[in-house]
């Protein structure tokens, strides 16, 4: 009976070593589990605060951009005024040169050609000759070389109005 007794008493040692070592064992589980998770934890706020910056150096470079874009259109827009200006100011200038070209030719070589001399002296003939009342209405042919005039500066300006719009 004694052996029996001695059997009852180291199974229950057994049994108590297995209780313990599972306990040690879950235990241990527990406290590498533990420490995973906090490291988990660890990891994953690192992460979020690093999202947090990159996301705020993101914004601030994108502030940046826009501003860099707005200056840009502003200059181009300036550039765009002065070009326009300059187009302007060229188109002009070449019209002014047009429009005394064309006084000076038509006063002088062209004008003898077309005998615009010869035409103001009929006229003035006319006035001064005629006896009727018709002979003032001679005047408005006074107007005709102005108005053909009139006309070549209007079509060149067309031209230059058309050439600006091109360009």
């Amino acid at each position: 009976m004694h052996v029996k007794y001695k059997s009852v008493a180291s199974s229950y040692l057994a049994k108590i070593d297995t209780d313990n070592q599972e306990q040690d064992f879950q235990k241990a589980l527990d406290n590498k589990f533990k420490k995973i998770d906090n490291n988990t934890k660890t990891l994953m706020n690192g992460i979020i605060e690093s999202n947090k910056q990159t996301r705020t150096e993101i914004q601030e470079y994108k502030k940046t951009l826009e501003g860099k874009f707005q200056d840009n259109d502003k200059l181009i827009g300036k550039y765009n005024k002065s070009l326009s200006k300059m187009n302007q100011g060229i188109f002009s200038l070449f019209f002014v040169v047009l429009i005394v070209s064309l006084v000076s030719l038509i006063t002088g070589p062209i004008g003898d050609i077309l005998m615009l001399n010869s035409y103001a002296d009929t006229i003035h003939d006319q006035i001064v000759q005629g006896e009727s009342i018709w002979r003032y209405l001679a005047y408005l042919f006074y107007i005709i070389p102005f108005i053909l005039l009139f006309f070549i500066l209007w079509a060149c300006t067309k031209f230059i109005d058309a050439l600006d719009n091109k360009f």
